[in-house]
């Protein structure tokens, strides 16, 4: 007899993260905040990873205070885990909604940004597409020489609105 899951999130194999005490200790000994700021950054940016595995397809990358480009559906502070195995950008019939859309880390020679992105048909310029409701401009760069895709985002924590 196969078992039901308990609950919606332990079908779709999701845990819930349990949260730790500021500046509590990991397992490693170190302070979770060196991994985990305590406030948002004004720029996007990867997070260390020193205490990860070396051979690790992951980074991990936090949203800043001035990226607003997936706003409201991904907000400054955020946590996003980034498979740097998955850097081809999927063509708009690989999706059908903006959940299933597809997100990807990049990085320019202005900084770290965290968004939706489309390819021209020649794959010479890739578009950093902002969310409906957001007030960011789409940009654009040249592929390969302006713009580089660290990979694609497989995984976001969405920490509570920080008071200013």
């Amino acid at each position: 007899m196969k078992r039901r899951p308990a609950s919606r999130h332990q079908e779709l194999g999701l845990t819930r993260a349990l949260p730790m005490a500021r500046g509590s200790k990991t397992s490693g000994g170190s302070s979770m905040n060196e991994t985990f700021p305590d406030r948002s950054p004004d720029e996007t940016t990867l997070l260390r990873t020193e205490n990860a595995p070396s051979r690790t397809s992951y980074l991990r990358g936090v949203i800043g205070k001035l990226d607003l480009t997936l706003r409201p559906m991904i907000p400054a502070g955020s946590i996003v885990q980034i498979d740097t195995g998955q850097r081809e950008i999927s063509p708009k019939k690989d999706w059908t909604d903006d959940f299933q859309r597809p997100i990807y880390f990049l990085k320019t020679k202005d900084g770290y940004f965290c968004g939706w992105c489309e390819l021209d048909e020649d794959s010479q310029w890739l578009t950093l597409i902002p969310h409906p409701l957001s007030s960011t401009p789409s940009r654009r760069w040249k592929y390969g020489t302006e713009v580089e895709n660290l990979g694609r985002v497989m995984s976001v924590v969405i920490r509570p609105e920080e008071r200013i």
